[in-house]
């Protein structure tokens, strides 16, 4: 260590850095080697958590709601306390039908919410009711579909007026019988109240003379229910003498002059 004073040399010598450094002898005297790189304590740390046991795996428990079995960990970790008991769940839908199910005060707190919810959307509605009748609303609700080319939908029978259907069967009736056919005729059938019959049987179309009955069954017939009426009210008519026929307006629509032809070819015999 020559060209410093000792003082130099004694401090280069016995410095943190140098301390942790290794001494080699060259030719041009000792040296000292650079201190370790961090790779190298890094892969030290690597390889002796290589030789630690594997972790334990995590607990299987079956989910209090379906039943079906989840590994239990950070995620899935839906729990909830009951009587002293902690009961686990695989999600938190699970755990939200569980509560729907079991809480009464659950429950109660939801139909509370949905009660509120349903008030709130009638008086909406009734706000918007009243906002309809006003002229000023009114006439832009009608230009507006007017410019959109939306027309109000006809529905008509019943006493709302005669359906499209209706009024092409009885025109062509009338052109190939030459006979005045009554729309909407009531027919009454001598039943007291709560005897499970109307007291009066309206039929589309008819002709009283020789009880002949014509219906327009629209899209509303084809439900069982109302197909249960109609055989109901068909087999009553028939015990009265009536002769019914009955189409759909698909049918009078698509070929009303061969409709007029089935019913005049069977009563005219």
């Amino acid at each position: 260590m020559t060209g410093k004073s000792w003082s130099a040399q004694a401090a280069t010598l016995f410095s943190p850095r140098m301390v942790m450094c290794l001494p080699v002898t060259c030719s041009k005297g000792t040296r000292f080697t650079a201190p370790p790189r961090e790779s190298t304590l890094v892969d030290s740390i690597v390889s002796r958590k290589k030789h630690l046991p594997p972790a334990a795996p995590a607990p299987t428990l079956p989910c209090q709601h379906c039943q079906k079995p989840f590994q239990l960990n950070k995620v899935q970790d839906w729990k909830r306390r009951k009587h002293n008991e902690v009961v686990f769940f695989c999600s938190k839908s699970c755990r939200a039908r569980h509560a729907h199910q079991h809480n009464s005060k659950f429950r109660s707190s939801i139909q509370q919410a949905n009660a509120r919810r349903t008030e709130e959307l009638r008086e909406q509605m009734a706000r918007m009711r009243l906002l309809a009748l006003t002229p000023e609303v009114r006439e832009k609700m009608q230009k507006t579909m007017r410019e959109r080319g939306i027309r109000p939908v006809r529905r008509g029978g019943n006493g709302q007026g005669l359906t499209d259907a209706q009024s092409a069967l009885w025109v062509e009736l009338w052109r190939v019988t030459q006979l005045e056919w009554i729309p909407e005729h009531p027919i009454r059938t001598l039943q007291p109240r709560g005897s499970g019959y109307p007291t009066n049987y309206k039929v589309d179309l008819a002709w009283p003379d020789l009880k002949i009955a014509v219906e327009c069954d629209g899209p509303s017939h084809s439900s069982l229910t109302r197909k249960a009426q109609d055989q109901k009210k068909q087999k009553f008519l028939e015990s009265l003498g009536w002769k019914v026929f009955r189409f759909s307006n698909q049918e009078i629509l698509e070929n009303t002059e061969a409709c007029a032809q089935a019913v005049w070819s069977t009563t005219s015999k």
